[in-house]
């Protein structure tokens, strides 16, 4: 039997829990309002709770607890990379 050695140090808790590639003339439906999301690479339009938002990258953006789903779409003709944060 080999033994496996574990390290004691912390892990850290990464604060993406989803990362999405979205190709242009696509739309993402995120389930429900009430997230932070962010763009790290292209930019998005973001429709959530009747309002429409311009992502850009790395600049995290809250949206407020809502029943409503947020829509996300590329902006520009390319992909975008989103995170959606802990």
């Amino acid at each position: 039997m080999t033994q496996t050695s574990f390290s004691s140090r912390a892990i850290t808790p990464s604060p993406v829990l989803l990362r999405l590639v979205i190709n242009p003339d696509e739309v993402y439906r995120l389930p429900e309002a009430g997230q932070c999301v962010r763009v790290t690479s292209g930019r998005a339009w973001l429709t959530a709770q009747g309002r429409d938002v311009v992502l850009e990258p790395n600049r995290p953006i809250r949206i407020a607890p809502s029943p409503e789903a947020m829509l996300v779409s590329s902006l520009d003709g390319a992909p975008v990379v989103l995170e959606v944060l802990n």
